[in-house]
């Protein structure tokens, strides 16, 4: 199979990139986040998520009630709109620049704006107000997108003051802002003056004398002098806040105009952290955002910085570094380790989100930062700084004064970092307002540098807002490198051990410099003072790993061809300090297959050969991206495709260390691909031409192929497995997968790389061995993309599916939810014979409240039962209800004491009012420290009577006894569930909702 080989050329860079470049999001975690624009040069791309999408120029955002976000992009003479899901569209401009089409389609029309100063605004009633500056007017969009100038004439000049707007003159019209009245405020930017046209429109100067002599603070706003106004926005107060030069002015409600930040001299730089906010330095302040608490936030641009000034008038960095063109740029972090570039303009989303749009890397983008900085706690002193010298004492630690407006609050204080570890710590973790908690640091182990770390405080009431308190620790100095424990991985599949020619990761601190450096293609034993060895334990010569980059906190190697399977001690170098040694296992082939999240886990990163040339990507729905010059379709495979798996570790290629490939190796690895259970022989699986460390598995799906979203896929290399990974299959002909249990709109959150949340409630009467248990519980989950498909995904066997999943014994089941919501402290339930004030309390976890709660015998009878959500800090109030069945019986069910794994296995049942049967199988075998678990999760419609599970299906589980360490379990349960949603409250609701009724019976059983 040659075309593989010769096809891979061009269209691999983005493929090669992922997989060099993959592991920062999987040992990463942050609030800030690219919500638009970071996508390829240069189509519109209307109707597809926004991330993928080149924006140009974008200086102006303005967002409406609905959470939908609007960006004028400038150089395109386009207004777009991206959707609470992250969909964009164009709502006006037609692309060429001009002054046309008032009174018709506003997507007709011509638009021009300035690109120096623009502006968005939208009122209470959605309609969008455009600056459309070359122009000299201000343009309308209505909710029906009819278009219309409703301020200016057309001419540049200054008059029309007491008069109707659409026949005054403005100069250069920039940002625009709309008060709760409807009155738009308008930054006469070549006029030196902020205008107001009214409800009724007539416009008058609010604001600036024509910057003629400066009269200075507390005097009538038309009096002052204005700078060029950069940036307005009104608070929901009616006060109007104007950026101009160097600082921030507040025009009062009495018209009275004074600085809030910035000196009243207008110098330019930046200073003032931590201390009042009119005494700090700003250079060129943009755009502005006022949160309900009073918090103003600017668009520091030529700091490249958002600042923030809270309501006791004290300013601090709120996201943002000093960088260039090749700063990364930070997404996933920190915002106050994020670099911004230059950012333009700022606004806010009811969940008190802060957007930021500006150009980064010389792309334009709108970046998000989560909220939760707001109000509801004061702390004093604001922030608070260490400094620690490598090799010296750490530094002392430092008391905060925690207060609350208003009432005390009881609250919760956790310590969180954008790099370098848990170096941060809060005590105590609880209290109530006012108190004192004391933060300290452990800088040991970290290299030089600055580091930004949170200490989140959140209150216990849902209507008071959390306060990330920001912490700063400065490292002088060079520590020697510290690998973490297990942090030595696959850079594709992320399994432990390595194999020649593999690229891959490893994660520590002070394993290279403070910004990310890559190596050339003709990758190096050293680079930037980084290098990697590798010596055997028993003994012989050292091989050093090919760098491919470096980075403070992880590196990534390519192992040569020439180094032979055994043991060895892996030690990192940086500028002559070494880390402690390591072990790793070097195996002959070890291969990880990539995946879409970069992180070992969730939808392979597979490409389709006989879909779009091979420019395509296996995903759950239909769609198509743009990268590296080329457009890719997305789109779910289909039986008889040809997919091809892409990775790192299929073994020694001496040709591909320089790049080259010796071809075919599926005969002499012993390659095999499982899909779905389903073994198949590649054709083709060797190194990629052209990109070292990389290879590449071609293998045709059977034409009888099960369709399956969640068709799990693993590759067997000389007898060691891959991680395991999903590849979305849909019936021939069907444009996107589709699941019973997994709605369309999830299928899209997952490609998207959203998460996942699911309310799931139940009430269940269930037998054992010692007495019958009636309870009550559920939680409501969030999962990532990948622990969601982790959870569904296994060979499919007709009604049940297999899944198999080895982690440490107390450790996280790749296939359980991130967290667990909070949605109230007690979920009344009624029904019949249910106790009046009975409910499901919350059990504080690790992850999240989890509710349970038991019931007497004989409470739970046939009936209809309502489950209520009374609301909590991040789930709404909701209603669900079930009907519990009126009977259920397993024939034979006491003479089920074990099962033969090589037969098929029949059960039958009775009873009435259950519309499905649910049957959980699965065998648990605990060793060396891991859990191997296999379940086989069977749902059967209730009409059947009796069902048969194959052998094929039980010859996965493992062979244990009833009871032990290692065990088997067996559950059979007749089940009826109703439907519920519930709105989240930081936007948006409920992916899946249930509420069952379970009635049945569960033992231990041996499996022979």
């Amino acid at each position: 199979m040659a075309y593989s080989e010769r096809r891979t050329g061009q269209r691999l860079r983005w493929v090669a990139a992922a997989l060099m470049l993959t592991a920062a999001e999987g040992y990463s975690q942050g609030i800030i986040t690219t919500v638009a624009g970071g996508g390829k040069c240069c189509t519109l791309t209307d109707g597809s998520q926004a991330t993928n999408v080149w924006l140009t120029s974008s200086n102006a955002l303005a967002m409406d009630k609905q959470g939908n976000l609007y960006i004028w992009e400038t150089q395109a003479d386009y207004v777009r709109k991206v959707s609470p899901s992250g969909i964009i569209t164009t709502v006006a401009g037609n692309g060429t620049a001009g002054f046309a089409g008032d009174g018709g389609p506003a997507l007709s029309a011509e638009l021009s704006p300035i690109e120096s100063g623009t502006g968005l605004a939208v009122d209470s009633s959605g309609n969008l107000y455009i600056s459309d500056g070359y122009n000299q007017v201000i343009r309308k969009v209505t909710p029906a997108g009819i278009i219309s100038t409703i301020a200016g004439s057309g001419q540049s000049g200054f008059s029309g003051d007491g008069g109707p707007a659409t026949k005054a003159n403005l100069f250069n019209p920039g940002a625009i802002a709309v008060d709760g009245a409807g009155n738009l405020y308008i930054a006469d930017t070549s006029n030196y003056r902020v205008r107001k046209v009214s409800a009724t429109g007539v416009i008058t100067t609010v604001a600036g004398n024509g910057n003629v002599v400066d009269s200075g603070d507390n005097v009538p706003a038309t009096s002052a002098a204005i700078g060029q106004p950069g940036g307005i926005t009104v608070d929901g107060d009616g006060n109007l806040f104007i950026s101009e030069s160097g600082r921030v002015r507040k025009v009062n409600l009495s018209g009275t105009i004074t600085t809030v930040a910035g000196p009243t001299k207008k110098a330019s730089g930046f200073s003032g952290d931590g201390g009042p906010a009119t005494a700090a330095t700003l250079a060129a302040p943009l755009g502005l955002a006022v949160d309900s608490f009073g918090n103003v936030y600017i668009a520091d641009s030529s700091n490249g910085r958002i600042r923030k000034v809270d309501a006791a008038g004290i300013i601090t960095t709120y996201a943002g570094i000093t960088g260039n063109s090749s700063t990364p740029i930070g997404d996933g972090g920190a915002a106050t380790s994020a670099y911004l570039g230059v950012p333009k303009d700022v606004v806010l989303d009811p969940s008190g989100n802060l957007y930021i749009v500006g150009s980064a890397a010389g792309i334009a983008r709108v970046r998000k930062v989560a909220a939760g900085t707001g109000a509801g706690f004061v702390a004093t002193p604001p922030s608070l700084s260490f400094a620690f010298t490598i090799g010296g004492t750490a530094p002392a630690a430092q008391s905060v004064a925690l207060a609350s407006s208003g009432t005390a609050l009881s609250y919760t204080a956790a310590p969180s970092t954008a790099s370098g570890g848990s170096w941060l710590s809060v005590s105590p973790s609880s209290g109530t307002t006012p108190a004192n908690i004391t933060v300290s640091v452990n800088p040991q182990g970290l290299a030089g540098g600055s580091y930004q770390g949170t200490i989140t405080v959140t209150p216990g009431g849902a209507e008071n807002s959390p306060l990330a308190y920001n912490v700063t620790l400065t490292v002088a100095g060079a520590g020697a490198p510290a690998i973490t424990t297990g942090g030595i991985v696959n850079a594709s599949g992320y399994q432990a051990k390595l194999a020649p020619d593999t690229v891959f990761v490893i994660f520590g601190n002070n394993l290279g410099p403070a910004a990310l450096v890559a190596g050339s293609p003709n990758y190096q034993s050293s680079l930037s003072g980084t290098s990697i060895a590798f010596t055997p334990v028993g003994g012989g010569a050292t091989t050093a790993a090919k760098m491919i980059y470096t980075y403070a906190t992880q590196v990534a190697g390519l192992l040569p061809s020439s180094i032979t399977p055994g043991t060895y001690q892996v030690q990192v170098t940086y500028q002559t300090l070494t880390s402690a040694p390591q072990t790793v296992t070097v195996v002959a082939r070890s291969f990880g297959i990539a995946t879409s999240n970069s992180a070992g886990s969730g939808t392979a990163q597979a490409t389709i050969g006989n879909v779009n040339g091979g420019l395509s990507l296996t995903r759950f729905t239909p769609g198509s991206t743009s990268s590296g010059g080329y457009t890719w379709t997305l789109t779910p495979a289909h039986p008889g495709d040809t997919i091809v798996l892409w990775g790192t570790g299929g073994g020694a290629d001496a040709a591909n260390d320089a790049g080259g490939t010796s071809g075919d190796q599926t005969a002499a690895g012993n390659f095999q691909v499982t899909v779905d259970g389903r073994q198949i022989t590649p054709l083709y699986t060797g190194a990629s031409q052209g990109y070292p460390g990389l290879w590449q598995m071609n293998f045709q799906l059977p034409a009888d192929m099960t369709p399956d979203c969640f068709a799990s896929a693993q590759v067997s290399a000389g007898g060691e497995l891959s991680n395991s990974v999903n590849i979305p299959i849909a019936a021939a002909g069907a444009q996107q997968c589709s699941d019973p249990s997994t709605p369309p709109a999830v299928l899209s959150k997952l490609d998207a790389g959203a998460n996942i949340t699911v309310g799931a409630f139940g009430i269940a009467k269930i037998e054992n061995a010692v007495n019958t248990q009636e309870t009550a519980s559920g939680s409501v989950f969030s999962f990532s993309p990948a622990e969601w498909i982790t959870l569904n995904s296994g060979p499919l066997s007709g009604s049940c599916r297999v899944f198999d999943r080895t982690y440490a014994v107390g450790g996280k089941d790749p296939g359980s939810p991130d967290r667990y919501l909070d949605a109230g402290a007690k979920l009344p339930l009624s029904g019949p014979n249910v106790p009046t004030g009975y409910g499901l309390g919350a059990v504080s976890t690790a992850n999240g409240p989890a509710y349970a709660g038991s019931l007497t015998a004989g409470t739970l009878t046939a009936g209809t039962y309502m489950l209520t959500g009374t609301g909590g800090t991040e789930v709404g109030s909701f209603s669900a209800s079930t009907v519990f069945p009126a009977s259920f019986a397993v024939t034979g069910w006491d003479g089920i004491a074990s099962i033969n794994r090589s037969a098929p296995f029949t059960f039958t049942w009775s009873g009435s009012g259950f519309d499905n049967v649910a049957v959980v199988l699965s065998t648990t075998v605990v060793s060396g420290g891991t859990q191997h678990l296999t379940t086989i999760n069977c749902s059967i419609p209730a009409a059947d009577g009796s069902y048969t599970i194959p052998a094929a299906a039980l010859g996965y589980l493992s062979q244990v006894p009833a009871s032990g360490t290692s065990f088997g379990t067996l559950s059979i349960q007749g089940t009826t569930s109703g439907q519920f949603t519930a709105n989240l409250v930081k936007g948006g609701q409920l992916d899946i909702g249930t509420f069952g009724a379970n009635l049945g019976a569960a033992k231990n059983v041996a499996l022979q």
